[in-house]
């Protein structure tokens, strides 16, 4: 998909990097919380709703633009949760990225590749790669 050209009426003025960082929303919500939670089943159960926490910010029908070799995003959630991105590859397309607390409960790092399946008519995208999440405890 990102090798055809389209009509830029598909596209949404943000590129994929932008698109990534949604990703994250939730992050201050569910994961501070597992953070200060001992339980390790409601800990478990929190990280699990952070990540289904991006289906719902990440659905849309529009095409991000792909960001260019080098590109950089740097930014704060307004409680100081501080996430920053960078794409390192561009054949095949990867970003990778560093979420952290402003009080150093949690980190949440690794990378994304976009990858893509086009069928007779239909085109499924989705972004692949590990994450690892790190709580202050050691956890």
């Amino acid at each position: 998909m990102s090798h055809t050209s389209l009509p830029i009426r598909i596209f949404e003025p943000r590129s994929t990097i932008q698109r990534i960082c949604d990703l994250f929303s939730f992050a201050h919500k569910y994961l501070k919380e597992a953070a200060l939670n001992e339980n390790h089943l409601e800990r478990l159960k929190l990280t699990i709703t952070f990540m289904i926490s991006s289906i719902y910010m990440c659905c849309d029908q529009k095409k991000p633009f792909n960001p260019l070799l080098g590109e950089t995003l740097q930014g704060k959630f307004p409680d100081g949760t501080k996430i920053f991105c960078e794409h390192t590859s561009h054949h095949p397309p990867i970003t990778n990225f560093c979420v952290e607390d402003k009080d150093g409960l949690y980190s949440l790092t690794g990378y994304f590749e976009q990858c893509g399946k086009m069928g007779a008519n239909s085109f499924t995208s989705g972004l692949r790669g590990p994450c690892f999440l790190n709580f202050k405890d050691g956890h």
